[in-house]
């Protein structure tokens, strides 16, 4: 059984990765949508 503190912190870690991941996805379509345009 892992302590609810680690447990906690391990979470947040994913949250905050995953928050990352995806707002580096958008961006990079947004980008990528930008240079088709022209």
């Amino acid at each position: 059984m892992i302590p609810k503190e680690q447990f906690w912190q391990l979470n947040s870690t994913i949250l905050i990765t995953t928050a990352v991941l995806i707002m580096m996805g958008t961006l990079l379509y947004i980008a990528y949508k930008i240079s088709k345009k022209k």
